[in-house]
Formats: structure tokens, C-alpha cells, sequence
């Protein structure tokens, strides 16, 4: 991840963006895909990781859903994961479908 601070010209006004390549991650959730279609999913792991989410993503996702990702309340789960289905399916670890 990394910032850029731009200064625009018409109002006069500083801005922060913060840049990050999301490649990696895409790649290593494509991996464990490619893996879970290989070997399957394991039924008595107990768990199963679905995605993987920068802090870019849950940034957007707070300011677009009001939802913060660190910090899920109850009955919040099922909606992130939906979210995360529709809006930014390349981050998911699995190709299971939950929810």
C-alpha cells in the first residue's frame, strides 16, 4: 500500500489517496481456490477461510455500507459475506457457497 498526496489546482485543496495492489492477493485467493477444487473441502476443519480482505477493501466497504469489517456485531457476518460475493469476488478463498 502506498500514498500519494495531490494538490488541486482549481480549489486549492490537499488530497491523501492511498494506492494498493491488490495483485497478491488476488493471486494467492486464486491459489487456495485452485487448491480447494483439487482436494476439497476438509468437512471436520471446523472452519473455512473465505476471503482475505485488505484494509483498502474495508475501508471501502465502512464508507460505501457503513459496515467495519474489524469489528463485526452479530448478524453482521452473513451481510460482509454477501457483500464481499457481489462486489469483490476475486478476494474469496473459497469457491463454497455461504450464506
Amino acid at each position: 500500500m502506498a500514498g500519494r498526496l495531490r494538490y488541486d489546482v482549481d480549489t486549492g485543496e490537499y488530497r491523501y489517496q492511498i494506492v494498493e495492489d491488490r495483485a497478491a492477493m488476488k493471486r494467492a485467493a486464486k491459489l487456495a481456490r485452485e487448491k480447494e477444487a483439487a482436494f476439497g473441502i476438509k468437512k471436520d476443519a471446523g472452519y473455512v477461510h473465505l476471503c482475505g480482505l485488505s484494509e483498502g477493501v474495508c475501508l471501502a466497504i465502512k464508507q460505501k455500507h457503513g459496515l467495519d469489517p474489524a469489528n463485526l456485531r452479530k448478524g453482521e457476518y452473513k451481510k460482509l459475506l454477501q457483500i464481499v460475493q457481489s462486489e469483490y469476488p476475486q478476494l474469496l478463498y473459497t469457491n463454497m457457497k455461504v450464506g
